[in-house]
């Protein structure tokens, strides 16, 4: 580990670039954290030092709720809005009811005490051994999708007429039966689906016993469901290569399922959203951070509604009939403990995924009382809406 102390200008930079893995992989932040910077893979060392930060952020985070923007919590509040939300130095003076010259003086304080936080980290750490974990959650990085509407049937055409020249070394084919009524558009990152459809039907082609898959588009009341059929042969692939696949889709919040058998048919199964917004119901009491979840969530993927006072939470819940609902645990009048409880319990709210967003840090708890996930303040927006498709794709599968 290097002897000479941070600086703020290294800690400014890899600010600027946290929720970029690339930029962040190459700041000189990094190559100050040896543990970190040895990770081979770029999007996982930039993930490792993206949750230093994180972490680090979240020091200063005031120990009592205050409220949004006071100056106790200043610090905090002007690093998550600037750096983790991505706004303007003008959005940041706008949400904080600030001067421009005010906010820079804001930043330049919190940056300095982020530094001297994370440089404790980093002795920290040297003393005990040097050993960190890598990040959470660093699986659902890699991909950083982009969900557009993409019509099914042309993505299915182009990734089988990719694969015809190994479709052709095999002497394998691909029977592709469509819908009579060709279903309507998805969403989903176009890029991303077509490289799941390919390395599902290689991996069939590979696998087949009599070089023959099948492959049937079905649709469904929440989307359309794609079947990819064989009968496995005593020389498949290795069976990571299907884990890999269902990582990859998942990421991009396409559903993934898969069977082998040897005696009978196998099948790999994606189930993909119909082309509408998924309607997010967010119970937190702290305006910056819905502000801060409205920010990650706008685009046309998400429809996002709010409640701030908990003991509503059931009833909109009921009568919105949400996607996913994002849950703070912290919350006045009734704590978030209480809300999950009542929400798996009632018959109208027991389906609907939660996850929790808390500074709260009781992830075992929260998972075994329900929640579909659990995510610690702060959050970065990679994680957020990774997580938000995560629990969607589980509360739809139905494999």
């Amino acid at each position: 580990m290097s002897k000479e102390s941070l600086t703020r200008s290294e800690v400014h930079q890899a600010l600027c670039h946290i929720n970029d893995n690339v930029g962040l992989s190459r700041t000189p932040l990094l190559s100050r954290f040896p543990e970190l910077a040895g990770i081979s893979r770029v999007d996982l060392r930039a993930e490792a030092l993206r949750s230093e930060l994180l972490q680090a952020i979240e020091v200063l985070r005031p120990p009592r709720r205050l409220p949004f923007g006071s100056a106790e919590s200043r610090s905090y509040d002007v690093l998550s809005l600037r750096y983790v939300g991505s706004l303007t130095i003008d959005e940041v003076c706008e949400e904080l009811s600030l001067s421009r010259r005010q906010v820079h003086r804001d930043l330049a304080q919190a940056e300095e005490k982020l530094t001297q936080i994370l440089e404790s980290r980093r002795h920290c750490a040297a003393a005990e051994g040097g050993t960190r974990a890598a990040g959470v959650d660093t699986e659902l990085q890699h991909v950083a999708a982009e969900p557009s509407l993409v019509d099914l049937m042309v993505a299915v055409e182009e990734s089988i007429s990719l694969l015809q020249p190994l479709l052709r070394s095999l002497s394998a084919e691909i029977e592709f039966r469509a819908p009579a009524r060709p279903p309507g558009p998805v969403t989903a990152d176009a890029a991303l689906l077509r490289q799941v459809l390919v390395q599902a039907l290689a991996f069939a082609a590979q696998a087949s016993a009599d070089s023959r898959v099948r492959m049937t588009l079905w649709p469904e009341a929440e989307g359309t469901s794609v079947e990819v059929i064989f009968r496995i042969g005593p020389t498949a692939p290795a069976i990571a290569r299907l884990e890999d696949l269902k990582s990859i889709a998942e990421a991009g919040a396409l559903g993934c399922e898969f069977r082998l058998s040897p005696d009978g048919d196998s099948l790999i199964a994606l189930r993909l959203h119909q082309a509408s917004p998924a309607s997010v119901l967010v119970v937190e009491d702290n305006a910056g951070a819905v502000e801060l979840y409205r920010r990650y969530l706008s685009g046309p993927e998400w429809e996002v509604h709010h409640v701030s006072d908990p003991r509503r939470a059931y009833d909109v819940a009921r009568s919105l009939r949400p996607d996913v609902i994002v849950l703070d645990v912290m919350l006045p009048k009734m704590d978030g403990w209480t809300v999950l409880g009542l929400l798996r319990k009632a018959r109208e709210t027991a389906d609907i995924p939660i996850v929790i967003c808390s500074v709260v840090n009781e992830q075992e708890l929260g998972l075994a009382l329900g929640a579909a996930a659990y995510l610690t303040k702060p959050v970065s927006r990679p994680r957020f809406v990774a997580a938000l498709r995560r629990a969607l794709v589980g509360g739809t599968s139905r494999l």
